[in-house]
């Protein structure tokens, strides 16, 4: 369950003195520290499972709306496990089959399937709020609050 914005406002600029703070620049401040924090240290974990199809090499990601994908945390095909490079988490891959991340809401697979065989793909990915966020993810109310 979602957590709004100014419930983190106490946990956070409030244990530092930070009083008489205006709320939307309070709440502008936990949201962008949500934003850092995943950002930097990929505490927002998202998994989704998607199945290939013949000939299609993009895909959407369907993540949360007020969400963007910092960078893929690993995909799993066919038994084959491919981790990402060390040069910003937006491709992975091995031996020919790649996946990469296109734009913020997509990720490319190559080569592309040309056989009617799908395959299911178990993607995780790192997310991190969007600035329109109004909402953050209940593990980062459970989690991270007080970081």
């Amino acid at each position: 369950m979602p957590r709004a914005l100014h419930e983190f406002i106490p946990l956070t600029l409030g244990l530092r003195g930070l009083t008489g703070v205006p709320p939307a620049i309070a709440e502008e401040a936990v949201r962008q520290a949500a934003i850092d924090l995943c950002d930097r240290a990929g505490v927002w974990p998202f998994t989704l499972v998607l199945q290939t199809q013949p000939r299609v090499t993009e895909y959407p990601l369907l993540i949360p709306e007020a969400a963007n994908v910092v960078g893929i945390k690993s995909v799993s095909i066919c038994g084959d496990y491919y981790a990402p490079d060390i040069w910003g988490m937006r491709t992975c891959g091995c031996g020919g089959r790649s996946f990469s991340l296109w734009g913020l809401r997509a990720i490319r697979l190559q080569p592309v399937p040309d056989v009617d065989d799908p395959a299911y793909a178990t993607i995780e990915l790192w997310l991190k709020p969007a600035q329109v966020a109004c909402e953050l993810p209940d593990m980062l109310y459970q989690e991270w609050a007080d970081a």
